[in-house]
């Protein structure tokens, strides 16, 4: 488990089947403060997906990245 004293980022992927293994290759590509975390959502449309991004906004910090 991450220590989450030294998290200062969130990094969420949300998407379809496409994004499915992205948020476990792209970490450790980052630093440590970075903690990064995805919504699958298979067979998704993009009305789905970016409703669920705007959901998610509303509670991220101004330092979180969201990609779609």
């Amino acid at each position: 488990m991450k220590d989450l004293s030294v998290t200062k980022h969130n990094v969420l992927i949300i998407g379809d089947s496409h994004a499915r293994g992205t948020a476990s290759r792209l970490q450790p590509n980052l630093r440590k403060d970075y903690v990064v975390s995805s919504f699958v959502k298979p067979g998704a449309q993009m009305k789905v997906i970016s409703t669920t991004a705007n959901e998610e906004r509303k509670s991220s910090k101004r330092e979180d990245v969201l990609i779609i």
